[in-house]
């Protein structure tokens, strides 16, 4: 049986100077970002979780105090702010791991 979602949080995304507040969720099979305002042209993304490479925390304070950094296998990445980020890579880890 599929979860609807394994976690879900108000995040950030973040690209070059663009942001865009969203609704960022985990499922047991991707990662899913659905922005508030979708005229921004920042998401929805769906990212598979067999595209992802890596997940690590990243900061830049004062303006990034917590997010995470999700690289895909082509190179590209997606960056979100959100309380809690090293839960976030925790999870996100452990959900790849289960996945083989």
């Amino acid at each position: 049986m599929t979860k609807e979602y394994i976690r879900s949080t108000h995040a950030i995304v973040h690209k070059g100077m663009a942001r865009a507040d969203g609704r960022l969720t985990l499922s047991d099979a991707a990662l899913c970002f659905e922005p508030l305002n979708k005229q921004f042209g920042l998401g929805p993304y769906r990212i598979p979780l067999g595209d992802i490479a890596k997940v690590e925390t990243y900061s830049l304070p004062p303006f990034i105090p917590e997010g995470i950094k999700v690289t895909l296998s082509d190179g590209s990445y997606r960056r979100f702010v959100m309380t809690d980020s090293k839960g976030w890579v925790v999870m996100l880890r452990e959900t790849l791991a289960a996945q083989g």
